[in-house]
């Protein structure tokens, strides 16, 4: 009687001792769930999306950036030809004044303009590679997002198979 009593007991003390392994592997694999959960939350937010418009808005950029660019050597050669025209007796500060301002008003859009286009920096200039550069990224984002989920299947599948062990 006293061997039946002394084995039930240690029968229950390593039942208790796997109850108490079992709720802290639970516990464990409770806070790695909300951990997963908010990596795969911040994996599917807008910021890791690709705009729809992209193609049109490299479009636009590559566009105005030739446009400048034809501005730019336009007003370089009316600047140099003005130079030439003028003496140093005919230019008057006002004029001096004014065309300091439109230079200034040119070199914030070019500023501004250039700050757009270096969004697209990586992007070969043509268009066609353009898009294809950016089909290509587009393929990839796909491929991440698939070995994203699997891993996360993968995860899901070892949490519920852990309890089994």
């Amino acid at each position: 009687m006293a061997a039946g009593v002394m084995d039930l007991t240690t029968t229950e003390f390593s039942l208790e001792q796997q109850a108490s392994r079992i709720t802290a592997l639970q516990q464990s694999l409770e806070a790695e769930h909300v951990r997963l959960q908010k990596l795969l939350n911040e994996l599917n937010s807008p910021a890791l999306t690709t705009p729809a418009s992209l193609t049109q808005k490299t479009t636009e950029y590559t566009n105005a950036t030739k446009h400048i660019t034809a501005k730019r050597q336009e007003y370089r050669e009316r600047i140099s030809n003005l130079a030439s025209t003028w003496s140093a007796g005919q230019v008057s500060i006002p004029q001096v004044i004014a065309a300091e301002e439109e230079v200034r008003r040119l070199q914030k859009s070019l500023r501004e303009i250039e700050g757009k286009v270096q969004a697209f920096h990586g992007l070969p200039p043509s268009r066609t590679l353009a898009l294809q550069e950016i089909e290509r990224m587009g393929r990839e984002v796909e491929r991440l997002r698939q070995r994203r989920d699997g891993l996360f299947e993968g995860l899901v599948e070892d949490d519920t198979e852990a309890p089994r062990q």
